[in-house]
């Protein structure tokens, strides 16, 4: 059955989609959707991106947020949506990780331990009052002048606050998120830590000056984002996507295979 995804890469929830389909090398295509980048052509709008707010996307997804996941029928069967990120990563290993080769979640204990960090993620590191916003918008949202170093900084140092319960886990883990083998749990928990990670980044290289007063050390987040990096889909649907978006270095690494949609993304 053909998949769609509709959102865009710069997004850290879509982000989350596109690692989950990458890892398990499904075929599908994505449509760059967004509420927040305006209207389309279709819609009489000069955005390429259409707004999530139209008929057609809400048929889908009611949330009017991105992403969502669109399954083509069979024969008469209507096409139906998927939305919300976890759900679609779910789905995804479900569908298409059923022996559990990948994600490691075959049996419903292994599930239900990774899918509890899925939902920890969804409640404590993801609605961080501002603080992942914080980190795109004065790294690369606002304009030049009104973007804040010291702002982003406050971004960095109240997000590493929130890490105490899952930097514990990787410390007794020395792994993963969930234990030894990776898992459907790594999936939205490595995508907002990774935004943090880059947020890091920006600072350094554009920022040397600003200091981070009050950072908690997360040695074990740290090691785990670097076994994160060693996996190609991580590499190329997470960590390139994000350097990317804050346009920094390295977003057109040579010696790693790019799919696709990426190529089309970096062309755009």
């Amino acid at each position: 059955m053909p998949l769609t995804l509709l959102g865009r890469p710069s997004s850290v929830n879509v982000q989350k989609a596109l690692w989950a389909l990458a890892e398990v090398k499904a075929a599908f295509t994505l449509r760059h959707a967004s509420a927040m980048l305006g209207k389309g052509p279709e819609y009489g709008g000069s955005n390429t991106e259409p707004l999530t707010s139209t008929p057609e996307y809400l048929e889908y997804n009611p949330t009017g947020l991105v992403p969502t996941l669109t399954i083509e029928g069979e024969g008469s069967k209507p096409s139906q949506g998927i939305f919300e990120s976890a759900t679609i990563v779910r789905y995804i290993a479900r569908k298409y990780d059923a022996d559990g080769e990948v994600f490691k979640c075959s049996t419903p204990e292994d599930e239900a331990r990774a899918s509890s960090w899925m939902d920890y993620c969804g409640g404590n590191l993801s609605d961080t009052g501002g603080q992942i916003p914080a980190m795109v918008n004065h790294s690369t949202r606002f304009a030049k002048k009104d973007r804040d170093p010291a702002k982003l900084a406050e971004a960095v140092v109240g997000f590493s606050k929130r890490l105490g319960l899952l930097e514990e886990q990787l410390a007794k883990t020395q792994a993963f998120v969930a234990g030894q083998e990776f898992t459907v749990a790594d999936v939205p928990v490595g995508c907002v830590v990774n935004r943090y990670i880059v947020a890091q980044l920006v600072l350094k290289e554009r920022h040397p000056e600003q200091p981070l007063d009050g950072k908690v050390d997360t040695p074990s987040i740290e090691a785990w984002h670097e076994r994160l990096k060693e996996r190609p889909a991580f590499y190329s649907a997470v960590f390139q996507s994000e350097l990317l978006h804050v346009r920094m270095k390295g977003a057109d690494d040579a010696d790693v295979d790019l799919p696709g949609w990426y190529k089309e993304y970096m062309s755009s």
